[in-house]
């Protein structure tokens, strides 16, 4: 099967792998030697002979195994030992018999938090606004150029954090939950946010949520904290308006399913 990753987590891969087969594979230095013999024939009265040198070449390879090899391998394997569960136009009973550190392949469509995707808003949201002030009369903070910078550098270290990802599939009412180590990603972050495209998804389940079970599984809120308390405000989070502190959390509520993902592909 040709495969189009979106993301690949190829250290996941390599554990599994050692896992079942006992060994990790190791690259495979080949060398080749031609040898050919040049020479001038001739001789003296009654004798004769050749004379010449050899010349030599050699051809080296390196024979390593791909991430994606690596990874159609760890399929066959967990295929072969009916270690995969197959999740496509199932139902509610076969939802109810997933187990957590199960293997799972799904077939979803993809969407992004909307906490997440407005994260290039925060510089809006007044619980960030309101930070800079006290910012500047920080002692730290020499003048409001330099707190503007260290303002925004904490910013950009908020969009470094995991991308959050809701999986939608064929049972209405049961979702998917995911996120994805950003080293791992192998297109933009922003071809993940789409509800038209259907992708496959292949990880562990990590937990199972059942009905009217909720957990919060994205947060600004410690960024946040850090800011206010290097702004020099006391201020507790809990103390933030609904209104601003649900842009900062996403919650999802069951009957949900967090997976750690290994691999996405179409």
């Amino acid at each position: 099967m040709l495969r189009d990753f979106l993301y690949l987590n190829t250290d996941a891969v390599t554990s599994y792998l050692s896992q079942l087969e006992g060994y990790n594979e190791i690259t495979i230095d080949e060398t080749s030697n031609n040898q050919k013999k040049k020479g001038l024939k001739g001789g003296f009265s009654g004798i004769g002979g050749e004379i010449g040198r050899d010349d030599s070449s050699s051809t080296k390879r390196i024979l390593a195994t791909t991430d994606e090899a690596k990874f159609q391998k760890l399929c066959d394997i967990l295929e072969e030992n009916n270690s995969i569960q197959y999740l496509e136009n199932f139902d509610e009973e076969i939802w109810n018999q997933i187990k957590r550190r199960e293997i799972i392949e799904l077939i979803a469509r993809t969407k992004m938090p909307d906490q997440y995707s407005s994260l290039g808003e925060l510089n809006n949201l007044p619980v960030i606004t309101d930070l800079l002030p006290t910012m500047i009369q920080n002692p730290e903070s020499n003048d409001e150029a330099m707190a503007m910078k260290y303002f925004t550098s904490s910013i950009n270290k908020i969009n470094e954090k995991p991308v959050p990802l809701i999986l939608k599939t064929s049972l209405d009412g049961h979702i998917f939950f995911t996120k994805l180590d950003r080293k791992y990603l192998r297109c933009n972050v922003t071809d993940l946010d789409s509800n038209d495209e259907e992708i496959t998804v292949i990880g562990k389940v990590q937990r199972i949520l059942r009905i009217n079970q909720k957990d919060t599984v994205f947060s600004l809120v410690p960024e946040i904290q850090n800011l206010m308390k290097l702004g020099g405000n006391s201020q507790s989070v809990k103390n933030i308006p609904r209104e601003s502190r649900s842009l900062l959390e996403f919650e999802i509520e069951g009957p949900a399913i967090i997976i750690i993902p290994t691999a996405i592909f179409i």
